[in-house]
């Protein structure tokens, strides 16, 4: 009675049991953060009330009061789990030490989940804010790793589960190519050079990544150096996907050419001015018909 009474007035919940069962199963209805025994207890003994605890949950930290101080006490104690033990008869301060010890594990214990905790949901909310974008981004470490990829990056590149990149050497798996298809080595890569600070930016726009069936995709993309205290531990690469922009670039160049080959073999003069009245464009014809060269007209005006 006399550790209830110490007890009480140390901590702001005291739950008491009149044996081994009763405090199991009061463990299991308010799992307090701090378990104090006996050793000798009715029905179920401290050891085996210890075990039972642990077979619920193995960090609890487990004191015993108790008056066996030979060898095989110990070797039980360790077996079932048992943190701190206070020889009979009780000093007060030594139960106040192994309390105070088994606290401050409890806090730390917390302290550790809360900051995991808090890492949980900022990485949950920066994946959030990553897969709502239309850019495909990755990060990856000094050695090219793969630390962190988008939805929009796993789409663009054929629809790689996450983890079929995430740990992965990405220059290996989307295979970084010149615009004519002949793959970079990893050193030539321009992302190479942000990871050994030759550059503190890299925007390139006439690359190739290889997509999951073994097709190309042109892309425009800009890496940056990811930094931690003041050192590169990484690079962020941000791209996306021109197959559009050059479809519609080679779609004009077309168109342009087909007029141009319709007005330089047409048998009329075709010209086009600026506001100003300057002559930005002149079939060839006008050589034939005025006898002035198309470089001797371009930027005349007629009164010239």
């Amino acid at each position: 009675r006399q550790l209830a009474v110490f007890l009480a007035h140390r901590v702001s919940n005291l739950l008491e049991a009149e044996n081994g069962q009763e405090g199991l199963d009061l463990y299991r209805q308010h799992r307090p953060d701090i378990v104090v025994t006996d050793i000798v207890m009715p029905l179920v003994d401290g050891l085996k009330m210890a075990e039972g605890i642990r077979a619920l949950d193995a960090d609890t930290p487990i004191i015993v009061t108790t008056a066996f101080n030979d060898q095989d006490f110990f070797i039980n104690a360790i077996e079932a789990g048992i943190d701190h033990y206070v020889l009979k008869p009780v000093r007060l301060e030594s139960l106040r030490e192994a309390v105070g010890k088994a606290a401050k594990t409890v806090l730390q214990r917390r302290e550790l989940a809360d900051r995991r905790n808090a890492h949980r949901q900022s990485e949950a909310r920066l994946k959030m804010i990553l897969d709502s974008t239309e850019e495909g981004i990755y990060h990856i470490d000094t050695d090219g790793n793969c630390l962190l990829v988008n939805r929009a990056a796993s789409q663009m590149l054929g629809g790689y589960a996450e983890e079929a990149l995430v740990g992965k050497k990405l220059h290996e798996i989307i295979r970084h190519m010149r615009a004519d298809g002949t793959p970079y080595l990893w050193e030539e890569n321009p992302i190479h050079k942000v990871l050994r600070g030759g550059s503190a930016r890299v925007h390139v726009d006439d690359e190739l990544f290889q997509r999951a069936d073994g097709s190309v995709v042109p892309v425009e993309y800009w890496a940056y150096p990811a930094l931690q205290n003041g050192l590169i531990v990484g690079a962020v690469v941000a791209f996306t996907d021109i197959s559009e922009r050059r479809q519609m670039e080679e779609a004009r160049q077309m168109v342009e050419e087909r007029f141009r080959n319709l007005i330089e073999t047409s048998s009329d003069c075709i010209w086009e001015v600026d506001a100003e009245g300057r002559y930005r464009y002149i079939s060839p014809q006008v050589e034939t018909m005025l006898g002035y060269t198309q470089l001797e007209v371009i930027g005349k005006t007629p009164f010239d």
